[in-house]
């Protein structure tokens, strides 16, 4: 089971690799390529299927100079040929000249076929760090 997690933080390591470089034949690489792969970009709609996911980074890469990741693994889950990680990406990017961060949470689902770890879906929602200054409000399900 460790060498799986090792493998498939590797898997979620050329992902990142890959974003980071803006390179589409990286990202390629990085899926398996049906119907089943999705994506979900922070603001963004679903994205079903190999070719929407991929003109989703496609026009990422077109409109990003440059991409800088910090990326904070926090948990790995291998189940038999599947796995997920949920990680916090800092990400800083140049737009129109100017410096552009933000902070996101994802889960990355990566499906192994023939010995190999794929990604098959990513889902990126944004992450506003609460103020623990304030008192937090009770649960209504506690």
């Amino acid at each position: 089971m460790e060498d799986d997690a090792q493998e498939v933080q590797k898997a979620n390591e050329a992902f990142y690799a890959a974003f980071e470089h803006l390179d589409i034949r990286q990202m390629d690489d990085i899926w398996w390529h049906d119907d089943d792969v999705k994506c979900i970009h922070p603001g963004w709609a679903p994205r079903l299927g190999w070719h929407q996911v991929r003109d989703s980074w496609v026009v990422i890469f077109n409109h990003a100079h440059r991409m800088d990741f910090s990326v904070c693994v926090i948990e790995i889950t291998v189940k038999g040929d599947f796995a997920w990680i949920v990680c916090r990406e800092q990400i800083a990017t140049s737009d129109d000249g100017r410096r552009v961060e933000g902070t996101v949470m994802a889960t990355n689902l990566f499906e192994r076929r023939e010995g190999l770890w794929r990604m098959i879906h990513h889902h990126g929602s944004p992450y506003f760090a609460p103020d623990t200054s304030l008192p937090m409000a009770p649960s209504a399900f506690a």
